[in-house]
């Protein structure tokens, strides 16, 4: 796992990134789902950061790595909810309308 200190920073937007990239390269759900798991789930790569900021002994450090991170984990789960509407629409999309309900 990545190094939270000095660095970090730059660490958790090249995995953001990342992230945000997977995003789009999902092209159905459960692709989609083993994105989120993979950076945002319980041993996920992101986690890994919200985790590893306690860890830091500068408080204002702290506080810095830990909005950077909240930031980037909103913008990845906003990333991954506006991909799902998306695949959604594109299913039922190709789903013949029946008209004779």
């Amino acid at each position: 796992m990545s190094d939270t200190s000095g660095g970090g920073e730059a660490d958790v937007h090249s995995v953001a990134a990342e992230a945000l990239d997977a995003v789009r390269r999902s092209d159905d759900l459960d692709q989609l789902e083993d994105v989120r798991v993979r950076f945002l789930g319980r041993s996920g790569r992101l986690t890994g950061f919200m985790r590893g900021i306690g860890q830091l002994s500068d408080a204002e450090a702290r506080r810095q790595m830990g909005q950077t991170v909240q930031a980037l984990v909103e913008r990845v789960r906003e990333a991954l909810e506006e991909r799902r509407a998306e695949l959604q629409a594109g299913d039922s999309a190709d789903e013949p309308l029946d008209l004779t309900r």
